[in-house]
């Protein structure tokens, strides 16, 4: 998954609390290993993916199989609690070698697209082609 980004965050309080980070990663089941931050950005290594939380966007990188679709319900209600508004959202990802494998939606693009599209057509931000 790549950058989400907010509208209004200069209302973003200074760097998410632990609990709120594990709000996002449980239910990808990864955890936080380390955590920087500095005025610019907050940045946790974790037990697969990295999260860096800007001021105006989120970054969710992974070259492993993490489930990070399913932590995007966590971060709207995070932002959400914090006043912030989507603007814009993006996501990218590389090809798996044996795609029947995966579990659903990561057995294709089009299988994550929709999955985005039903999280982010309420905020007018369906795909484009």
């Amino acid at each position: 998954m790549a950058a989400i980004g907010f509208e209004g965050y200069e209302k973003r309080s200074p760097g998410f609390t632990k609990a709120q980070v594990d709000e996002i990663l449980n239910p990808v089941e990864c955890t936080n290993v380390y955590s920087l931050s500095n005025e610019h950005v907050d940045s946790y290594v974790l037990s697969e993916p990295s999260l860096f939380v800007f001021p105006y966007k989120i970054v969710i990188k992974t070259c492993g199989t993490t489930k990070l679709l399913i932590s995007i319900s966590a971060i709207l209600k995070l932002a959400e609690s914090i006043s912030l508004t989507v603007q814009s959202t993006r996501y990218t990802r590389g090809c798996f070698i044996f795609p029947s494998a995966q579990s659903y939606p990561y057995r294709s693009f089009t299988e994550e697209v929709s999955v985005m599209d039903g999280h982010f057509e309420k905020f007018g931000l369906a795909s484009k082609e």
